[in-house]
């Protein structure tokens, strides 16, 4: 099976395999708190039409904040199943996250694509985890491999797909900190600005 990586295809095992995703979905508290942090409710009106007036999107990203201080008030996306905005990250801070929220014992979901620049074959293909912690420590975890974002029907994901891999090395995500690319709506380019 061939995967999407940033410059050539490598083993699972390497930090770095893995290349692009876009995240569609997360019911994810760990991953809603840190991305994509959208800090537009926190700029004034006034600030938004001249941002829009000078050809800005008028949408503010702060992800530096809610990595390094933590989630500030109306920087959350709002609870609920509806439309996520989607964005793009690199496959080791995905690791990182779901790593994070499995410290922190959380049932969820979480639903990306696999991007490549370069059209390997696992581009476009839609992965869908779910895990639900269960009383004494046990979890349930399925994941499930769609050829495309429509497709009904899905397969049990590789062993080596990125959502079950553990974690890059400590010293590794200690030393590089990945940022979110929000998309447009309609998936029409990326989006505003990131602070």
């Amino acid at each position: 099976m061939q995967h999407a990586y940033y410059e050539h295809d490598s083993p699972a095992e390497n930090p770095f395999a893995g290349g692009v995703v876009e995240i569609l979905h997360s019911t994810s508290e760990t991953m809603r708190d840190k991305f994509p942090a959208e800090a537009t409710s926190m700029l004034t009106p006034r600030v938004r039409s001249m941002l829009v007036h000078a050809g800005h999107s008028g949408r503010e990203f702060s992800p530096s904040t809610t990595r390094v201080v933590g989630t500030l008030p109306g920087m959350k996306p709002p609870k609920g199943e509806g439309e996520q905005l989607h964005y793009l990250l690199p496959a080791i801070e995905l690791r990182r996250l779901l790593a994070e929220a499995r410290g922190r014992s959380e049932s969820f979901t979480v639903k990306y694509k696999r991007v490549s620049a370069s059209g390997a074959s696992s581009a476009g293909r839609v992965v869908t985890l779910v895990e639900k912690q269960r009383p004494g420590g046990q979890v349930q975890r399925r994941c499930t491999a769609y050829k495309s974002a429509g497709a009904s029907w899905g397969a049990a994901c590789d062993a080596d797909e990125l959502a079950l891999l553990p974690p890059s090395a400590h010293w590794l995500t200690g030393m590089l900190l990945a940022f979110p690319l929000p998309m447009r709506p309609g998936h029409q380019g990326e989006l505003g600005c990131i602070a």
